[in-house]
């Protein structure tokens, strides 16, 4: 859906918890720890699904490695 950066801050986090509460999708997913973290501000967290955002369901998957 968005991207999580270091220069959005908290704005950023506001504008995607917007469109999560507006849109309603049934899963969200945070793709890797940090997005979750930034996002969430919890750094204690095991992967998988977490406490439900709104009426979505919250999903961390592990950062895709390459190569």
């Amino acid at each position: 859906m968005s991207q999580l950066r270091k220069r959005k801050g908290s704005r950023g986090r506001g504008c995607i918890l917007g469109e999560i509460m507006g849109c309603s999708p049934k899963v969200v997913c945070f793709v890797g720890r940090m997005t979750y973290t930034k996002f969430t501000g919890n750094n204690d967290f095991e992967f998988g699904w977490q406490e439900n955002i709104g009426n979505s369901k919250a999903y961390v998957m592990h950062f895709p490695m390459r190569g």
